[in-house]
């Protein structure tokens, strides 16, 4: 008894046979009747008519509908075995499956699969008990893959590699490929349906070749899915999203479609794995990339590498996607400014010193009273004056012009100049120390320039110092003075007879320890932190910071006392303007006065008083022009990723 083979069937046996390669090749003209009755069925409802029969297909024995319904129950067990990387059992499922349904070509390329991947676990399964000595349980293993699949190259390779075992090391090969993806056919399609959700979800999904299967556990209640032509990702999105099922990829051109609930998601979605290298990215940064990998893309299997400076992230292909499409946004580093520095030091010094010193302080003597002191002082010097008839003997005032002249009289009134008036016993000199007429004036500008040109990153803080560094002693260590107890080879070092012979005695074991200072060095001078940051609409804005420290001139406990300035600012400027920061260091004016007190107040007096000024300043002034070099991120905003849903 012949059974009918619907039009689904057909359909269905079309890309499985081209993946096997088994079938026979189909013509032109077939294809394109093929191609539009698929159409046909596509936009014609389930429920609209039983399809016809193939007549040129002839099944290989009666099939009743009970052993169809075992097969595919009993298929639905061998895939969840390969998923969960069980390809043994999963083989023999899909054979049994083939053996209750033969019509159904799809459980015999499933076993083959099965076969496959067997064959292949049990090829790693002994290369690695190779790897760890145990030969024989390695042979057992390739022996059952030889017998499984006798002319597979990789298994051939491997008994080639345990003939040469004795003379050359094995070597363990692990290759890594990319996560099993379903490979839909071309093309836009629409859909007017309204079936059951599982008839729904393999007449879509055979619109692109892809074979559907789906588990029991997939609600299979009646629901409408009339779209508009559509993508093949976004078909599948769209049933996802009716369903309540995602798609689990077998093969290219079969799929698994499973409920959409968190522990399906953990047993049945492929995991990929990659590795991202960041090239010149700090430790900050690389903690913020990590953080956004766990926190906005959920991918929790993240390693970090530090010699390599990669991290490696396992997780589900989509959001793998996801990740690196933002992160080849963020890789393009940030934008560069070239700033041009200026620093100007302008110190003036002036000092004037001009007027006139009048007398502070002057002297009234009586004139004879000073002579007769220097005659009553000197008398041999007299005598012999009037002796040798220099002089006359009442001739006093002679007399004490010859002792002055000839230097015997010394420190009297009469050895600087003096004024005198009157006359006979009431003659008075007058002396003063004279007046003192100033007029100086000393004056200097100086200006420094210090120019430099510094390329700086987005919102990276560059420092600009110009100054010394000055060591200051903190604290230090020396030897601590030994008790009296004094035993050779305890408290003192002690020598034997043999190192006695040989010169050495025990005042040269000691060390003498000097005092050790612990010095600090610190900054002294100009120190200057510049941020960019490079605005949505081309201004640039600068965060300054200014530091000024200098030595006080005294100290606490032998340490100077420093003197420091600082100054924070934020200004923001177009590419090219220049920002000046003008900072004065000192400022210094005094002014001594010299006179006689009061009478230099009186009009008309003033002029007799000096005047001695000095003043000196020092200010700095800094211009800081940017210049935008590289622009990175140029729009506001990249294009939308959407993540899949949880």
């Amino acid at each position: 008894m012949l059974r009918p083979i619907h039009l689904a069937a057909i359909l269905m046996l079309l890309p499985a046979a081209t993946l096997a390669q088994t079938a026979a090749p189909v013509p032109a003209a077939d294809k394109v009747t093929l191609h539009k009755l698929h159409e046909t069925t596509t936009e014609a409802p389930l429920t609209a008519g039983k399809p016809q029969p193939a007549p040129s297909l002839k099944p290989l024995r009666h099939v009743t509908s009970r052993d169809c319904d075992r097969a595919a129950a009993i298929s639905v067990k061998a895939t969840k075995l390969l998923l969960a990387d069980h390809p043994g059992k999963a083989m023999r499922g899909f054979e049994q499956a083939a053996a209750l349904d033969p019509e159904n070509p799809r459980f015999a390329q499933d076993a083959t699969i099965s076969r496959e991947n067997f064959v292949t676990k049990l090829v790693h399964n002994a290369a690695r008990e190779k790897h760890a000595g145990n030969t024989k349980e390695a042979t057992l293993d390739l022996a059952r893959a030889a017998q499984l699949a006798p002319n597979n190259p990789e298994v051939t390779q491997h008994f080639e590699e345990q003939k040469a075992a004795a003379t050359k090391p094995a070597i363990d090969v692990q290759v890594l490929g990319p996560p099993v993806s379903l490979v839909p056919g071309l093309g836009v399609h629409s859909f007017h349906l309204r079936a059951p959700a599982q008839q729904v979800i393999q007449q879509v999904m055979r619109a692109w070749g892809i074979q559907a299967t789906c588990d029991n556990s997939v609600r299979n209640v009646e629901i409408p899915f009339d779209t508009g032509k559509l993508t093949f990702q976004q078909a599948e999105h769209a049933l996802e999203l009716t369903t309540g099922a995602f798609a689990v990829p077998l093969d290219p051109a079969r799929a698994l479609f499973v409920p959409d609930t968190p522990p399906n998601r953990a047993e049945y979605q492929r995991l990929a794995m990659e590795t991202v290298y960041l090239p010149g990215v700090d430790e900050s940064e690389r903690k913020r990339i990590v953080t956004m990998v766990r926190g906005v893309f959920k991918l929790q299997m993240v390693v970090y590498d530090a010699g390599s400076n990669s991290i490696t992230i396992r997780g589900p292909q989509s959001r793998l996607n996801a990740l690196n499409k933002t992160l080849s946004g963020l890789m393009q580093g940030e934008s560069q400014i070239l700033l041009d520095v200026k620093m100007y030091e302008i110190s003036r010094t002036r000092t004037t010193d001009q007027g006139i010193l009048l007398p502070s302080g002057t002297t009234l003597f009586n004139i004879p009273s000073e002579v007769r002191s220097i005659i009553n002082s000197n008398q041999s010097l007299v005598q012999q004056i009037i002796s040798s008839g220099l002089a006359a003997p009442n001739d006093y005032v002679a007399i004490a012009a010859i002792l002055i002249a000839s230097g015997q009289v010394t420190g009297t009134v009469f050895n600087q100049p003096f004024a005198f008036f009157g006359g006979g016993l009431t003659a008075t000199g007058l002396t003063s120390s004279g007046i003192t007429g100033n007029a100086q004036l000393n004056s200097s500008n100086v200006t420094e320039l210090d120019q430099m040109q510094m390329l700086a990153l987005n919102q990276q803080d560059e420092e600009i110092r110009s100054g010394t560094r000055y060591p200051i002693i903190t604290s230090s260590y020396s030897n601590l003075a030994g008790s009296n107890l004094s035993i050779a080879g305890i408290s003192s070092p002690g020598i034997s007879s043999a190192l006695a012979g040989l010169g050495i005695n025990a005042g040269s074991l000691f060390s003498t320890l000097e005092s050790v200072p612990q010095v600090q060095y610190q900054n002294l001078g100009l120190t200057l932190h510049v941020t960019p940051f490079v605005e949505g609409h081309g201004d640039i804005t600068l965060k300054l910071h200014l530091k000024l420290q200098t030595l006080q001139g005294q100290s606490i406990n032998d340490i100077p006392v420093l003197d420091n300035r600082e100054v924070n600012s934020i200004t923001s400027l177009r590419p090219g303007e220049s920002a000046l920061l003008v900072s004065s260091l000192t400022k210094q004016d005094s002014l001594a006065v010299t006179g006689i007190p009061g009478i230099n107040e009186l009009p008309g007096l003033r002029g007799g008083t000096n005047q001695n000024r000095q003043k000196n300043i020092a200010e700095l002034a800094i211009v800081i022009t940017p210049h935008v070099v590289r622009r990175v991120h140029s729009r506001r905003a990249d294009p939308m990723i959407l993540l899949p849903a949880e």
